[in-house]
Protein backbone atom coordinates (compact mmCIF):
# COMPACT_ATOMS: atom_id res chain seq x y z
CA UNK A 1 0.00 0.00 0.00
CA UNK A 2 1.54 3.22 -0.96
CA UNK A 3 1.68 6.39 1.48
CA UNK A 4 -1.34 9.23 0.38
CA UNK A 5 0.38 12.12 -1.05
CA UNK A 6 -0.37 14.69 2.26
CA UNK A 7 1.74 11.70 4.39
CA UNK A 8 4.69 12.23 1.72
CA UNK A 9 4.28 16.25 2.01
CA UNK A 10 3.97 16.11 5.69
CA UNK A 11 7.04 13.97 6.02
CA UNK A 12 8.72 16.33 3.53
CA UNK A 13 7.87 19.56 5.40
CA UNK A 14 9.34 17.84 8.68
CA UNK A 15 12.58 17.06 7.64
CA UNK A 16 12.79 20.29 5.78
CA UNK A 17 12.29 21.79 9.15
CA UNK A 18 14.84 19.59 11.09
CA UNK A 19 17.22 20.37 8.33
CA UNK A 20 16.22 24.05 9.02
CA UNK A 21 17.18 23.49 12.61
CA UNK A 22 19.86 22.30 12.51
CA UNK A 23 21.55 24.15 9.94
CA UNK A 24 20.70 27.16 12.95
CA UNK A 25 22.22 25.04 15.75
CA UNK A 26 25.13 24.97 13.68
CA UNK A 27 25.02 28.62 13.04
CA UNK A 28 24.45 29.36 16.71
CA UNK A 29 27.54 26.71 17.28
CA UNK A 30 29.84 28.87 14.84
CA UNK A 31 29.49 32.04 17.01
CA UNK A 32 30.20 30.23 20.03
CA UNK A 33 32.85 28.30 18.75
CA UNK A 34 34.69 31.65 16.24
CA UNK A 35 32.52 34.41 17.11
CA UNK A 36 35.67 35.92 18.75
CA UNK A 37 37.58 35.96 15.83
CA UNK A 38 35.28 38.18 14.51
CA UNK A 39 35.58 40.42 17.61
CA UNK A 40 36.41 44.34 17.24
CA UNK A 41 39.09 44.66 19.08
CA UNK A 42 41.16 47.19 16.81
CA UNK A 43 39.10 51.10 18.14
CA UNK A 44 41.70 52.47 15.36
CA UNK A 45 40.64 50.32 12.46
CA UNK A 46 43.66 49.93 11.34
CA UNK A 47 43.29 46.07 10.57
CA UNK A 48 41.09 45.03 7.44
CA UNK A 49 39.51 41.63 8.66
CA UNK A 50 38.01 39.46 6.21
CA UNK A 51 34.57 38.53 7.14
CA UNK A 52 34.44 34.56 8.49
CA UNK A 53 32.33 32.64 5.80
CA UNK A 54 30.95 30.42 8.73
CA UNK A 55 28.88 33.37 10.40
CA UNK A 56 27.40 34.00 7.48
CA UNK A 57 24.01 32.02 7.41
CA UNK A 58 24.64 31.18 3.64
CA UNK A 59 27.16 29.20 4.74
CA UNK A 60 24.93 26.67 5.91
CA UNK A 61 22.31 26.70 3.18
CA UNK A 62 20.23 29.62 3.91
CA UNK A 63 19.19 31.43 0.93
CA UNK A 64 18.56 34.86 1.14
CA UNK A 65 14.81 34.14 1.29
CA UNK A 66 15.33 31.72 4.40
CA UNK A 67 16.51 34.61 6.55
CA UNK A 68 13.47 36.21 7.98
CA UNK A 69 11.48 32.99 7.90
CA UNK A 70 11.44 31.57 12.08
CA UNK A 71 13.50 28.35 12.75
CA UNK A 72 12.84 26.14 16.04
CA UNK A 73 15.84 26.33 17.80
CA UNK A 74 14.01 24.81 21.16
CA UNK A 75 15.13 27.57 23.59
CA UNK A 76 19.02 28.18 22.86
CA UNK A 77 19.48 31.50 22.93
CA UNK A 78 16.57 31.78 25.31
CA UNK A 79 14.15 31.91 21.87
CA UNK A 80 11.62 28.96 20.97
CA UNK A 81 12.18 29.93 17.56
CA UNK A 82 14.23 32.40 15.29
CA UNK A 83 15.13 34.12 12.30
CA UNK A 84 18.79 33.24 10.84
CA UNK A 85 19.32 37.11 10.30
CA UNK A 86 17.85 37.20 13.84
CA UNK A 87 20.72 34.80 15.11
CA UNK A 88 23.12 36.36 13.37
CA UNK A 89 22.68 39.70 14.29
CA UNK A 90 20.79 40.24 17.52
CA UNK A 91 21.87 36.68 19.55
CA UNK A 92 25.41 35.47 20.49
CA UNK A 93 26.97 37.50 17.26
CA UNK A 94 27.21 41.24 18.62
CA UNK A 95 27.85 40.12 21.74
CA UNK A 96 30.67 37.47 20.76
CA UNK A 97 32.06 40.03 18.36
CA UNK A 98 31.95 43.02 20.85
CA UNK A 99 33.23 41.27 23.83
CA UNK A 100 35.23 38.26 22.52
CA UNK A 101 33.27 35.87 24.66
CA UNK A 102 34.37 31.83 24.67
CA UNK A 103 32.82 29.59 27.28
CA UNK A 104 33.24 25.88 25.19
CA UNK A 105 36.75 25.52 27.41
CA UNK A 106 34.50 25.38 30.48
CA UNK A 107 34.38 21.76 31.56
CA UNK A 108 31.78 22.15 34.36
CA UNK A 109 28.28 21.48 31.82
CA UNK A 110 26.05 24.25 34.69
CA UNK A 111 28.74 26.58 34.43
CA UNK A 112 28.43 26.83 31.07
CA UNK A 113 25.20 26.94 30.68
CA UNK A 114 25.05 29.41 32.85
CA UNK A 115 27.09 31.53 31.06
CA UNK A 116 25.66 30.66 27.81
CA UNK A 117 22.07 31.74 29.34
CA UNK A 118 23.45 35.25 30.54
CA UNK A 119 25.71 35.94 27.50
CA UNK A 120 23.25 34.83 24.86
CA UNK A 121 19.63 34.60 26.22
CA UNK A 122 16.68 36.75 26.84
CA UNK A 123 17.66 37.73 29.97
CA UNK A 124 21.04 39.05 28.95
CA UNK A 125 21.59 42.53 30.74
CA UNK A 126 24.45 44.40 29.33
CA UNK A 127 24.77 48.04 30.32
CA UNK A 128 25.51 50.55 26.66
CA UNK A 129 28.57 49.56 25.90
CA UNK A 130 29.54 53.18 25.50
CA UNK A 131 28.67 54.15 28.94
CA UNK A 132 30.52 51.35 30.39
CA UNK A 133 33.29 52.03 28.02
CA UNK A 134 32.98 55.68 29.60
CA UNK A 135 33.07 54.88 33.21
CA UNK A 136 35.91 52.41 32.61
CA UNK A 137 37.93 54.95 31.18
CA UNK A 138 36.77 57.65 34.33
CA UNK A 139 38.17 54.81 36.64
CA UNK A 140 41.25 54.32 35.07
CA UNK A 141 42.37 58.11 34.79
CA UNK A 142 40.99 59.05 38.54
CA UNK A 143 43.61 55.88 38.98
CA UNK A 144 46.69 57.09 36.88
CA UNK A 145 45.81 60.88 38.84
CA UNK A 146 46.06 59.02 41.85
CA UNK A 147 49.68 57.31 40.95
CA UNK A 148 50.68 60.96 39.87
CA UNK A 149 50.06 62.60 42.66
CA UNK A 150 51.34 59.87 45.35
CA UNK A 151 54.81 60.00 43.27
CA UNK A 152 54.72 63.95 42.99
CA UNK A 153 54.14 64.47 47.45
CA UNK A 154 55.79 61.14 48.12
CA UNK A 155 59.00 61.42 46.46
CA UNK A 156 61.25 58.38 47.58
CA UNK A 157 58.85 56.31 49.17
CA UNK A 158 58.63 52.65 48.84
CA UNK A 159 55.56 52.35 47.22
CA UNK A 160 53.59 49.42 45.05
CA UNK A 161 52.15 51.27 41.88
CA UNK A 162 49.23 49.95 39.35
CA UNK A 163 51.48 49.16 36.79
CA UNK A 164 50.03 45.57 35.06
CA UNK A 165 46.87 45.67 37.27
CA UNK A 166 44.94 48.65 35.85
CA UNK A 167 41.94 46.36 34.76
CA UNK A 168 41.26 45.26 38.31
CA UNK A 169 40.20 48.67 38.88
CA UNK A 170 36.93 48.40 37.07
CA UNK A 171 36.78 45.02 38.11
CA UNK A 172 36.59 45.46 41.75
CA UNK A 173 34.27 48.62 41.92
CA UNK A 174 31.62 46.17 40.08
CA UNK A 175 32.11 43.37 42.10
CA UNK A 176 31.53 45.74 44.89
CA UNK A 177 28.11 47.56 43.52
CA UNK A 178 26.64 43.65 42.49
CA UNK A 179 28.39 42.68 45.59
CA UNK A 180 25.71 45.86 47.63
CA UNK A 181 22.81 44.77 45.43
CA UNK A 182 23.13 41.00 46.24
CA UNK A 183 23.42 41.81 49.98
CA UNK A 184 26.92 41.04 50.74
CA UNK A 185 28.34 43.21 54.14
CA UNK A 186 31.86 42.27 53.76
CA UNK A 187 34.89 42.21 51.52
CA UNK A 188 37.75 40.86 52.44
CA UNK A 189 40.78 41.35 49.99
CA UNK A 190 44.15 39.90 50.55
CA UNK A 191 47.41 40.28 48.62
CA UNK A 192 51.00 38.44 48.94
CA UNK A 193 53.93 39.65 49.41
CA UNK A 194 55.82 40.08 46.62
CA UNK A 195 58.75 37.39 46.42
CA UNK A 196 57.22 34.64 48.90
Amino acid sequence: MAPDEGTVSRAADVRLAARESIRAIQLVRAYRVIGHLAADLDPLNLLNKPPLPQLDPHFYGFRDADLDHPVFINGVLGLESATPRQMSTSSSAPIAAASATSSLHINDAEQKDWLQRRIEGRTRRFPSLRKAKRSILFKLVEAEGFEKFCAVRFVGTKRFGLDGGEAMIPALEQIIKRGGQLGVKEIVLGMSHRGR
